[in-house]
């Protein structure tokens, strides 16, 4: 199997644990994107300093970007046969817009639950702003 340029996969022994504790749930994040904006397409989904997106708008722009690759003549499965160079130098001549990626991404290692069990948005809410003021 070909990967991506700096791709790193798991180890094998993480795969069978991830798998086996049902991290993994088999979903693209297409899947996941489409799922959460048919249960929630008002709410937002991606902030940063100067776009805010909610998850009905993601999708929107997901299937235009897609719709646009296969007009190109890109189809889903020759994104796996390209590196990321190629494929920003292909959009690059076609004069299409480049994604930019973000600038850094954070993981949470753990996560605060109320008495109720619930995912404490408030506690996660203080921990990403404090993550927003440090330097990237």
């Amino acid at each position: 199997m070909k990967f991506l340029e700096g791709f790193t996969p798991y180890k094998e022994e993480d795969a069978q644990k991830y798998n086996l504790c049902r991290w993994w749930s088999g979903l693209t994040f297409g899947d996941i994107l489409d799922r959460a904006a048919n249960i929630h397409p008002e709410k937002e989904a991606f902030v940063d300093r100067k776009t805010r997106l909610t998850y009905g708008e993601a999708r929107k722009k997901t299937n235009k970007l897609a719709i646009g690759l296969i007009d190109l003549g890109i189809q889903p499965k020759a994104w796996t046969q390209l590196s990321s160079n190629e494929i920003i130098s292909f959009l690059k001549e076609q004069k299409a817009s480049v994604l930019q990626l973000p600038e850094r991404i954070e993981f949470i290692d753990a996560m605060s639950y109320t008495g109720t069990e619930k995912l404490d948005k408030k506690s996660l809410r203080k921990d990403i702003e404090k993550k927003l003021q440090e330097p990237a």
